[in-house]
């Protein structure tokens, strides 16, 4: 039975399981910078998570800590899962109430031997942060995941896997912005696309963040977390960069729904890119998808600013910029600036 209580909150109304009906496990801890709740998948996804009101013992065998009790009601609440063939593929979950941030802690996990892959996501992350250590924050709705995988590949090809990230987000964003799509009809704001080198973009205006980091663990491996954070119910104000969310694009969706379609999607983008060896596919597919190609561009990246019109990226990931004179320049970071911005980011 589901009712709603003097808070507004609904609640359910929980009846004894016979015991093969059972299969999902919920545990409750602390870890890290805040409480999370950690899914183990049995026999389907997590979709539901029950926080303790009266001391329910929830146990897959019917015993807990606490002593049984009359049944009475549960909160119900939304929570994340994995979508079905990133559940399938043995992919991991923990999912925070609330936390500095997600890169952060899986970083911390793989100095303490966390092999992943693993996806660490919350809907509000209060210390988060993005490239030159610029501060990230996910108010209350929008979506902080970080994917920590540890792998025997070098730094080179690791930095390659942020092209794959931006490939799965755009894909799930599809997904889910459908009929908002539709309803928009062809509007350019409804069309996203990857902006070199970690960004993703709804017509112009950025929507989501990627930052990929990587640390040298034991016996010569490397932790590789691929942070992605976007921008679901609200968008930050004073950016250097217009930014826009799902919600003001007229998708409604939660951010748990976004990171079942991106938890899937990843596993189909992950594949192609092979440890790097897909990395070619992946370089042509970002490219059809990819903002400003062949437009003015300048960058910004700590030394002389480079300006021409954006080219490619070559097979280790740089931009190249072909300038005025006809050179051919690499770009491995940078702040990039785009069309009528680019006289503005070369000023």
């Amino acid at each position: 039975d589901q009712a709603v209580d003097q808070d507004g909150e609904e609640e359910i109304h929980l009846s004894p399981l016979p015991e093969g009906e059972r299969s999902t496990r919920i545990v409750r801890c602390a870890a890290g910078e805040g409480p999370f709740c950690e899914s183990e998948h049995v026999e389907k996804p997590l979709t539901r998570s029950l926080r303790w009101r009266s001391g329910f013992d929830l146990s897959p065998a019917g015993r807990g800590d606490k002593e049984p009790l009359q049944p009475d009601f549960v909160t119900l609440q939304m929570t994340f899962s994995l979508g079905p063939r990133a559940a399938s593929a043995g992919t991991r979950l923990a999912a925070f109430d609330s936390i500095g941030s997600t890169n952060a802690e899986a970083l911390a996990r793989a100095r303490a031997g966390e092999q992943g892959p693993i996806w660490l996501v919350t809907s509000e992350q209060t210390a988060g942060r993005g490239r030159r250590h610029r501060p990230w924050i996910a108010p209350r709705g929008n979506l902080a995941s970080s994917i920590l995988e540890v792998m025997g590949i070098s730094p080179a090809s690791a930095a390659t896997l942020g092209f794959a990230a931006g490939l799965a987000l755009e894909a799930a964003l599809q997904k889910v912005s459908f009929e908002a799509s539709l309803r928009s009809a062809g509007s350019d704001e409804m069309k996203f696309a990857l902006k070199w080198p970690n960004d993703v973009l709804a017509g112009n205006k950025k929507l989501a963040g990627i930052l990929l980091e990587a640390e040298a663990v034991a016996d010569n491996r490397l932790a590789v977390v691929v942070g992605i954070g976007t921008n679901v119910v609200a968008a930050p104000e004073g950016t250097p960069a217009p930014a826009i969310s799902l919600k003001a694009l007229g998708v409604d969706i939660s951010a748990e729904e976004l990171f079942a379609a991106l938890s899937d999607a990843w596993v189909e983008y992950r594949g192609i890119w092979g440890a790097g060896r897909g990395f070619a596919e992946i370089r042509q597919r970002w490219l059809e998808r990819a903002a400003g190609l062949g437009q003015p561009v300048s960058i910004r990246s700590g030394g002389p600013i480079v300006s021409g019109t954006f080219d490619t990226i070559d097979e280790t990931g740089c931009m190249i910029v072909r300038t005025s004179d006809g050179r051919r320049v690499p770009i491995s970071a940078g702040d990039v600036y785009f069309g009528s911005a680019a006289s503005v980011g070369a000023a």
